[in-house]
């Protein structure tokens, strides 16, 4: 069977050395090239795989580049595994296959659109998953070919949701190739319902409303830590992205100013030094902080930081 693997997302990290391992091999890795990359985040170097499992890897600017088309259609795949791409892929491209393979990070028709992991989160959802579908010109419309579903803990953030993402994808895609060899493969229709697509997220969007309750603050900051741009306040004009963080939603703080520092916890050990910010609804305590300067707080720095700094620009 020949196999073209697209990829450039964590979420792929684990497919190639699983199919090996299950006896598949892959023709060619196609990948994003170094400029697009740094535009990107969750960024997986899929150079190593290709060195391993002496895969020819290219890099493109776009799938469907002529570049592209060209690499796939000499290879004449019966399968192409598009396991954490962005981009949609032309009726052009998706025509050099039998079954092109793509995957989506929630269990569709649920959440289908942009970033389904950091959605799941901010909108507090308790349980997502998985889905492996069979590509086609629509947005998160194909065939469902194996859906893995798992719970969102009070203690997950979407990096850790991410290594459930790219674990499931290893263990589904082996599944879902060994019964398309066997002629097994049963491909079930998504129901679309009236459910919005979820938009695409950009790092601007990231400010946080210190106005809701700090489990939404919260829902909302390790949606977005790293390896994403992560959520940000501003204090005096000065761009601050909290990387570190928990909740208490005990305190009635109806008469504190939001976004203010009302606690400072001391500790010998550096990383569980934190300051306590007002929300609507109990308080954020927070660890560690990129300034503007891109110099990391945390520890004795932190407390110091906000010591001189008592507020965030809020209201």
């Amino acid at each position: 069977m020949k196999i073209v693997w697209v990829g450039f997302h964590e979420e792929g990290r684990y497919c190639i050395p699983k199919l090996h391992e299950s006896g598949f091999s892959i023709e060619a890795i196609i990948t994003l090239d170094e400029e697009k990359l740094k535009k990107r985040s969750g960024v997986f170097d899929y150079s190593f795989q290709s060195e391993k499992y002496s895969i020819p890897i290219y890099k493109v600017n776009n799938i469907n580049d002529s570049v592209a088309v060209e690499i796939i259609s000499n290879i004449k795949p019966e399968v192409i595994c598009v396991i954490g791409w962005s981009q949609i892929l032309s009726a052009h491209i998706l025509d050099q296959a039998d079954l092109v393979i793509g995957a989506h990070a929630s269990l569709l028709p649920h959440n289908r659109g942009s970033a389904p992991i950091n959605w799941s989160l901010i909108n507090g959802e308790k349980i997502t998953g998985n889905t492996l579908m069979s590509l086609n010109s629509g947005v998160d419309t194909g065939d469902i070919l194996h859906q893995t579903s798992f719970n969102i803990t009070i203690y997950d953030s979407c990096k850790t949701l991410y290594e459930k993402v790219a674990r499931s994808n290893a263990n589904m895609l082996v599944e879902v190739l060994n019964k398309y060899s066997t002629e097994l493969l049963i491909r079930k229709k998504q129901k679309i319902g009236d459910e919005a697509l979820l938009p695409r997220r950009t790092a601007d969007d990231g400010e946080i409303d210190w106005n809701k309750p700090s489990a939404d603050i919260y829902n909302f900051i390790r949606a977005l830590t790293s390896p994403y741009p992560g959520a940000f306040g501003y204090i005096k004009g000065q761009k601050i992205i909290i990387l570190d963080a928990a909740y208490n939603d005990n305190l009635d703080t109806s008469n504190q100013k939001y976004g203010s520092i009302v606690g400072f916890n001391y500790s010998f050990k550096p990383e569980l030094c934190s300051v306590d910010v007002v929300c609507s609804l109990g308080f954020v305590t927070i660890y560690k902080v990129v300034l503007s300067t891109n110099k990391i707080l945390f520890g004795e720095s932190l407390i110091d930081f906000f010591k001189l700094n008592e507020r965030f620009d809020y209201g």
